[in-house]
């Protein structure tokens, strides 16, 4: 595997805060930067640790000193709470896991579009414009995982995702190789791009329908699986990049084992 690609675009808060939460349980000066910490592990004070920031309390690191533990609690303002973000692992297969039911076009290999019917799910349920990114990065090699999050995008922002095959050594044991590192730049396997008036939410898959499944998550039961296309029995996703609507790279990453996004969609502006 090739080393974890540079994350451009990352501004000196979001490294100094992913800096903090790394050093959390070593340093104690994070301790007093952090929000409100407890001293002891009584009920009131775990309760008061757990409770999500407010308006009045914006605090995104929690440090709890417990008996025998340290626990370190990144928090921020949630969106809208009745649009979980999506969740998206690319892993051996890439699985998209929605509140919302999708409905699809195209037929045979693809390409596909997936959409939401505004005839079944109401504007004020629909996904509109992606408002944030969370992305949680597998690496074979120290640190192993990172943890980043993005905000504060403009509206059209486009989220692309490129496979990665994975096949057998040529000896035959359970060491795997990637295929390929090359990758079309206009050409990814995946594209999400949140709604906006006429332009509503879609996701455009390149090859093969995913199955439809149900997940085993509450707030985002529908599941979307993309697996076994053709010689691709096994596929990670290889490289992804952020793009704003005119089409400018904002930051990227490849050569991971994997990624695991979560994206935090704003209201449907119709």
């Amino acid at each position: 595997m090739k080393k974890e690609g540079d994350f451009s675009g990352i501004t000196s808060r979001r490294q100094f805060t992913r800096t903090i939460v790394a050093a959390a349980v070593a340093t104690p000066i994070v301790a007093s930067m952090a929000c409100k910490t407890s001293d002891s592990d009584t009920a009131a004070n775990r309760s008061k640790a757990a409770a999500t920031p407010t308006p009045d309390d914006p605090c995104e690191l929690k440090v709890v000193s417990g008996n025998g533990y340290t626990e370190t609690t990144w928090q921020r303002l949630p969106p809208e709470d009745h649009i979980p973000p999506m969740g998206i692992d690319g892993g051996g297969s890439l699985i998209i896991d929605s509140k919302n039911v999708f409905r699809v076009a195209g037929s045979g290999m693809g390409p596909f579009t997936y959409d939401e019917d505004p005839a079944v799910i109401p504007a004020n349920r629909r996904y509109g414009d992606i408002q944030a990114l969370t992305i949680i990065t597998e690496t074979a090699a120290a640190p192993y995982l990172t943890h980043a999050y993005y905000n504060a995008f403009q509206p059209g922002t486009q989220l692309w995702i490129w496979y990665q095959n994975i096949l057998p050594t040529a000896s035959g044991d359970d060491t795997d190789y990637d295929e390929s590192t090359v990758y079309d730049p206009a050409d990814p396997n995946v594209k999400i791009i949140g709604g906006r008036g006429a332009n509503g939410f879609k996701i455009f898959v390149k090859r093969k329908r995913p199955n439809d499944e149900k997940s085993h998550r509450k707030n985002r039961p529908n599941r979307y699986r993309h697996v076994g296309i053709g010689d691709e029995r096994h596929f990670r996703i290889g490289q992804f990049r952020v793009l704003n609507s005119a089409g400018t790279v904002l930051f990227s990453g490849s050569g991971a084992d994997n990624y695991r996004f979560y994206i935090e969609f704003g209201h449907y502006q119709p």
